[in-house]
């Protein structure tokens, strides 16, 4: 994960926000990241049966 964040912000650096770069490395550590916060979420009473829904 710290090399995708790494590699996140050097293509940030180098082309900006919003090339197709950036964009598809950002995705790949979002895919990375979320199920971890799915199941910190569900570590709360309140949260347990969350379930992802994407737009």
């Amino acid at each position: 994960m710290d090399a995708l964040k790494k590699e996140l912000n050097e293509l940030i650096d180098q082309y900006g926000l919003r090339h197709k770069k950036v964009i598809e490395c950002s995705t790949r550590l979002d895919d990375v990241v979320l199920p971890e916060q799915i199941e910190n979420l569900r570590k709360i009473e309140k949260y347990k049966d969350f379930k992802l829904t994407r737009c």
